[in-house]
């Protein structure tokens, strides 16, 4: 016994060691990779600041200039000698942000009236640029960044006013060395690439230094990353998604945009892997390290007060163990075929470990370790792929895992799992090799059957007698051979020249389906009918054939579809009582219960579907039993007892039934219930569906449920980030004003107390705009996925804390109808993005439709049903072919930029599947009306 638990000890021990070492390996990777990302994202998110901060100080100075006297005089009077900025000029040069600006006026009729850093004037500029043009219609303040036939800039365009009248315009233009400066002050060292087709515009370049065909525009970029750059290939680096290793840089890439949305430049931001923070990293190292330490620190002590104990008297039985330890060692690895070896860069030495000879089928006493005598052994095949794999893991210093073959030197062939980490040196050199070798022969060749096992299901779901399509309820869309083999087709797409719906076939006749039932469908029928039996008639060859009709709903190709199955019934209605009742259920494995007698019949089918042959499993309700998944027994076992309770109703469960090979069945029971004269449940007869892989469907639409609801919320959270940009512009623009009057002021020595304290105050007025701004939106970024208690008018109140800036931006009126305080348990940050989307969408209908007086009516009422949020517009109504589309997934009537197709797709998805209530949407008199009811259950 003694010696069990010596070598399961050490086993476990070494288990342990290979667990945690490839466990250190993952998390190491998984944490440089985070850090890597999160650097990635700094670099850009601080140059975006940069960049930002730059329009931000351009458009105010080109503010402050636009108001100007003399700039007025000398438009009205167009006499540029009334013009003179080289005081201004020198005054803005001092601050090392505005070293390089040039200031331009242009006159009401387009044409240049000032230059400074030229004489020449008098040319038509609105002739000559387009945006200038294009401003004259709609004399908005600009701030782009554009490519001009000098250099890549920042502009600030504002119009100039007289009495309300537009008299001129006053352009500022900065370059874009500041920004490199400050970037390579943090570490970050750009180069700046003007796009290669506006590279051809830049006629006269401030100074000649281009990169494969695309102008540098920052001065201080680096000329020895410029050489690594082109060496490397310019355009690998031109659009980096998140980040690439490129020797000891990170590097990323920050694209620049026109306002019509063309490339403009690309900035390529490197940064030394050397100065990135790997707190995180060396975190996890050091407490790994202190783990594994005092894990090994107790299993020694342990041991040798096992061996104190247990072995004290003889040496001998101690190395005994030790060396039957060793024997298990290497037998857990002989079978679970794995070894490992280690390559010495450095002086080519290999070692190997001894599961590696048996998997190479190599003698260790002849072999020259050498790693080329193993690569030798790889299949021709795999052969380059195992090269590229292990020199690009070199180059990024990431470890690579593959599989591929190896053809031993008796000619057979084995399938190997092999995963590789490099060691590197302080200098990034690479020092040594960690191979880690499985031998996978067995699963592959698993894997083989598996493959064939499944086609070999699909032939048979091919041969499957039933007739089995999928379909919208209107047209066909696939069928199974039998469909065709029926109507004497040869494939679905010969049917639909002459048919669209397999519904066309249905003889009319009372107490079977037609293509209209009620007034609906026959599929909707079918879903509004669930505790029915549905039967069909169709014709074949002069010959009436009758069908059990069976429906399952679901989503395909990102369509709603029904999976619907014709089951023929023609010879069953004329057997025997019990297979007259089974057709209520399924046709795959028929059971039959007999209260009275006590009696239990399971067909062959219902038994093979387990895996059971017919006579290894006995004809008793107890075998039922056994073969329930625990999780489904009192769900299994109630649903028959409410059964028989209610014999009229159609018996249907789903359930999890044991596979003889061990794994779960998911199972569609359905049965029919016999009574006697008195009502009572005598016998039941039904079917069983195997349901598994509609089930496994079920869970995948899930999945790509919560990612299209992930994708909605991201959509939403960029648009707000939008709205609190805009209502931030105001502010800001009257704080920089603010500030550059207290510098002009201590500029031109005409600073006054009282001057000085009415702009501090006017600061403080508007900091306190932009705090009141981040609250209105916190609500709205707050995570969450619980239910939390509020008030229903709240949740419509935050809202337009959110929205309503720019409902009135827009001169859109609101108007409320919020009634008493209702008080809801629910999802609040999801009902909240739901009234978002309807009021946005509203909204942006006013807006394109040039409805003058927009309004948006909000209304909410406790009615005895439902509490119902009714929200509309005035802007004329939605289209009949939109509405009905409008809840689609990815349907938009707005451009690809505009919209994603999600918003009121997931708006009714939140509304009637996570809050259980209904949301529709009619056309009023003067507009559309969404209408959103909750279950009056969420009352508090």
């Amino acid at each position: 016994m003694g010696k069990k638990i010596v070598a399961i000890g050490v086993i476990s021990t070494l288990l342990f060691i290979l667990s945690a070492s490839m466990y250190y390996i993952y998390k190491s990777k998984e944490l440089k990779s985070d850090i890597y990302q999160k650097q990635s994202e700094s670099m850009k998110n601080k140059l975006s600041q940069l960049i930002d901060e730059k329009q931000g100080s351009t458009e105010s100075i080109a503010f402050v200039l636009s108001k100007n006297k003399s700039v007025e005089e000398a438009l009205l009077k167009k006499d540029k000698s009334l013009l003179d900025f080289s005081e201004i000029i020198k005054g803005l040069q001092k601050n090392k942000e505005l070293e390089n600006v040039w200031i331009q006026i242009i006159d009401i009729d387009g044409n240049s009236l000032y230059r400074s850093w030229t004489n020449n004037t008098g040319d038509s500029v609105a002739k000559a640029r387009v945006d200038i043009a294009e401003f004259f219609l709609n004399p908005q303040p600009m701030n782009p960044i554009s490519s001009g036939k000098f250099d890549l800039t920042f502009k600030s365009i504002q119009p100039v006013y007289k009495n309300n009248k537009l008299i001129g315009i006053i352009e500022l233009i900065s370059k874009f060395n500041s920004i490199s400066e400050k970037l390579v002050h943090v570490g970050i060292e750009p180069i700046m690439l003007v796009e290669k087709s506006l590279t051809k515009k830049i006629t006269k370049p401030f100074r000649k230094l281009f990169l494969d065909g695309h102008y540098v525009v920052n001065l201080n970029a680096s000329k020895e990353l410029m050489k690594k750059i082109e060496k490397a290939g310019t355009e690998r680096f031109l659009s980096i998604e998140n980040f690439i290793l490129f020797e000891n840089y990170i590097v990323t890439t920050y694209n620049l945009y026109t306002v019509r949305g063309e490339l403009m430049a690309h900035n390529i931001l490197f940064f030394k892997k050397e100065n990135i923070d790997t707190t995180d990293l060396k975190s996890f190292q050091l407490y790994f390290f202190i783990f594994i330490f005092l894990f090994f620190a107790i299993i020694t002590i342990a041991m040798w007060i096992y061996i104190l104990i247990y072995n004290s008297k003889s040496l001998k039985k101690f190395n005994k163990v030790i060396k039957e330890s060793e024997h298990m060692l290497r037998e857990s690895q002989r079978i679970a075929k794995i070894g490992s070896l280690n390559l010495d860069l450095t002086t080519g030495s290999l070692k190997c470990s001894d599961e590696i000879f048996d998997i190479y089928n190599l003698d260790k006493e002849s072999f020259d370790f050498r790693y080329e005598s193993l690569s030798a052994l790889v299949h021709e095949d795999d052969l380059q792929a195992l090269k590229d794999a292990y020199i690009d893991s070199l180059i990024d210093r990431q470890p690579y895992s593959l599989t591929h073959r190896i053809v031993l030197k008796n000619g057979v062939t084995k399938y190997i799992y092999e995963s590789c980490e490099t060691v590197f040196d302080e200098d990034d050199n690479p020092v040594s090799s960690m191979r880690v070798i499985q031998d996978i022969t067995t699963q592959k060749k698993l894997e083989d059957k598996i493959n064939k096992a499944k086609e070999y299901l699909e032939s048979v779901f091919e041969a499957v007698p039933s007739i089995v399509i999928t379909t919208n309820g209107m047209r066909l869309h696939t069928a199974n051979k039998a469909m065709l083999e029926f109507t004497k087709y040869k494939t679905v797409e010969d049917f639909l020249e002459d048919h669209t719906c397999i519904c066309d076939l249905f003889i009319k006749e009372d107490g079977y389906l037609q293509t209209e039932m009620d007034g609906v469908n026959w599929i909707e029928y079918i879903n509004q009918n669930k505790d029915s039996v549905h039967k069909a008639k169709m014709l074949k060859e002069g010959e009436v054939h009758i069908f059990v009709v069976n429906v399952k709903n679901i989503y395909f190709d990102d369509k709603d579809r029904s999976l619907v199955v014709f089951t023929d019934i023609t010879e069953i209605e004329k057997l025997s009582e019990r297979l007259e009742y089974a057709v209520g259920g399924t046709s795959d494995g028929i059971w039959d219960r007999n209260l009275e007698l006590n009696e239990v019949y399971y067909s062959p089918r219902w038994k093979s579907m387990l895996g059971y042959e017919d006579y290894e499993l006995v004809n008793e309700f107890d075998t039922w039993i056994e073969l329930l998944h625990p999780d489904d027994l009192e769900k299994a076992t109630d649903d028959m007892s409410q059964a028989y309770k209610n014999p009229k109703r159609q018996f249907e469960s789903i359930y999890r039934l044991k596979h003889k090979d061990g794994h779960w069945i998911w199972i569609l029971d359905r049965a029919q219930i016999i009574s006697n004269l008195e009502g009572k449940a005598i016998r039941m007869v039904g079917f069983h569906t195997d349901i598994t892989e509609i089930k496994k469907l079920e869970e995948e639409l899930g999945d790509k449920e919560e990612i299209m609801i992930a994708q909605s919320r991201h959509a939403a959270m960029g648009e707000m980030i939008s709205m609190i940009a805009h209502q931030w512009r105001q502010p800001i623009s009257v704080i920089s004003m603010d500030a550059n009057n207290i510098l002009t002021d201590i500029e031109l020595e005409m600073i006054d107390e009282a001057s000085l304290k009415s702009d501090s105050e006017d600061i403080i007025k508007q900091t306190q705009e932009l705090s009141k701004t981040i609250d209105d939106f916190r609500n709205f970024f707050r995570p969450g996925k619980t239910k939390d208690e509020v008030l229903l008018q709240d949740v419509i109140n935050d809202t337009l804390k959110v929205i309503g800036k720019s409902l009135e931006t827009n001169g859109i009126e609101l108007i409320l109808e919020l009634g008493e305080d209702i008080k809801i348990e629910t999802f609040s940050r999801e009902l909240m993005q739901v009234v978002i989307n309807i009021v946005k969408n509203a909204k942006e209908a006013l807006i394109g439709n040039k409805i003058e007086s927009g309004k948006i009516f909000i209304s909410v009422e406790d009615e005895i049903e439902s509490l119902k949020i009714k929200i509309c517009d005035n802007a004329g109504g939605i289209g009949d072919g939109v509405i009905k589309k409008i809840f689609e997934p990815y349907f938009s009537t707005k451009g690809e930029k505009d919209g994603t197709g999600l918003g009121l797709y997931m708006s009714k998805t939140i509304i009637e599947k996570h809050i259980g209530g209904a949301l529709s949407v009619y056309n009023s008199d003067d507009g559309a009306c969404f209408v959103i009811k909750l279950p009056l259950s969420i009352k508090v």
